[in-house]
C-alpha cells in the first residue's frame, strides 16, 4: 500500500473509507486507525470522491446517540478517583490560578493585563512605580527562578547581572575559558 502520496489511494481502501463513514456512520479518526492513513488524508479523498463530509454538529449527534461519549450533556459525568487526583494534584502545583510555570522555571502570568509576562518582572515593576527598562533585569538572589519574594528579588542592568554571575562561577572554581569556548565563543 503507498501511504507515502496522501492523492493515491487504492481504491479498495477507498470504497472501504467511504462506506465506513457514510453506511456505519464512522469517524474519521477511527477510519484512519482501522485503515492506517491519516484521517486528513481520508478526509481529501472523501471530498474528491464527492462525499458529503458532516459538520460538527451533525457528529456530535450522531456520537452523542450512539453513547460514544463526545457530550456529557444531559448526563452526569463520573470522574474516577484517579482523574480526581490528577485534576486536585494539578491545582495545587501552582501558588495561585492565572500563573503558569514554565520549562525555564519562571512563572508567566496567564491572565489579565500582565499576560505573558514574568511575575518576577511584574512583581519588581510594583515596587518601583514604573515599568522596567529594555536593559534591566531582575535578579533572584537565591537562583530559584519560582521563588519571587520581593526579598529575593534585586533590579540590575544586563551588564551588572552578567558580571555577577561570571563572579559567582569564578569563585565557584568553573574554568571560564572551557565555559565561552563551549558557547562558541573564542
Amino acid at each position: 500500500m503507498s501511504r507515502g502520496n496522501p492523492r493515491y489511494m487504492p481504491p479498495e481502501i477507498l470504497e472501504h473509507a467511504i462506506r465506513a463513514y457514510t453506511v456505519y456512520l464512522r469517524g474519521l479518526p477511527e477510519i484512519g486507525s482501522e485503515i492506517g492513513w491519516a484521517p486528513w488524508v481520508i478526509r481529501r479523498r472523501l471530498v474528491a470522491a464527492g462525499v458529503r463530509i458532516r459538520t460538527r454538529g451533525e457528529a456530535t449527534r450522531i456520537y452523542k446517540g450512539e453513547g460514544r461519549g463526545i457530550s456529557h450533556e444531559g448526563g452526569k459525568y463520573e470522574r474516577t478517583p484517579e482523574i480526581r487526583a490528577k485534576l486536585s494534584a494539578s491545582r495545587k502545583a501552582l501558588p495561585a490560578r492565572g500563573l503558569s510555570l514554565k520549562p525555564s522555571g519562571y512563572l508567566e502570568i496567564t491572565r489579565g493585563p500582565d499576560k505573558h509576562r514574568g511575575q518576577h518582572r511584574v512583581e519588581m515593576e510594583k515596587i518601583l512605580g514604573r515599568r522596567l527598562g529594555r536593559r534591566e533585569v531582575v535578579h533572584h538572589k537565591d537562583h530559584d527562578r519560582s521563588n519571587n519574594a520581593i526579598e529575593n528579588l534585586e533590579i540590575m542592568t544586563l551588564s551588572q547581572h552578567a558580571r555577577l554571575h561570571i563572579m559567582e562561577r569564578i569563585r565557584a572554581g568553573e574554568n571560564m575559558a572551557a565555559h565561552f569556548k563551549a558557547r562558541g565563543g573564542s
